[in-house]
């Protein structure tokens, strides 16, 4: 069952014993990652650090969505979280 956040939007309900069900923007985000530490991945494990670099790339437009990685449902929060993002849709013209 889908998890209702404060724009309405909904993210799946394994995001919300995470906390990613009550982040609405990129700087909360930030702040639950820094919060977790190192989060194990597939191939690697990521530190805030590299998570963070790879988002602020992503809303430049310096790299697609896609290189965000899947671990813990990022991607799908980043692409959440670009949906209303105003430095991604000035950048990219992109309305996803």
């Amino acid at each position: 069952m889908p998890v209702k956040n404060s724009s309405e939007d909904t993210l799946p309900a394994t995001l919300a014993g995470i906390g990613f069900d009550k982040v609405a923007s990129f700087d909360e985000l930030y702040a639950l990652i820094r919060e977790m530490g190192t989060i194990p991945g597939t191939k690697k494990s990521y530190s805030p650090e590299e998570l963070i670099d790879i988002m602020t790339l992503i809303r430049r437009g310096d790299c697609p969505p896609n290189f965000m990685p899947r671990t813990l449902g990022l991607r799908e929060v980043v692409n959440h979280l670009l949906k209303n993002d105003p430095e991604y849709q000035d950048r990219t013209g992109k309305i996803e």
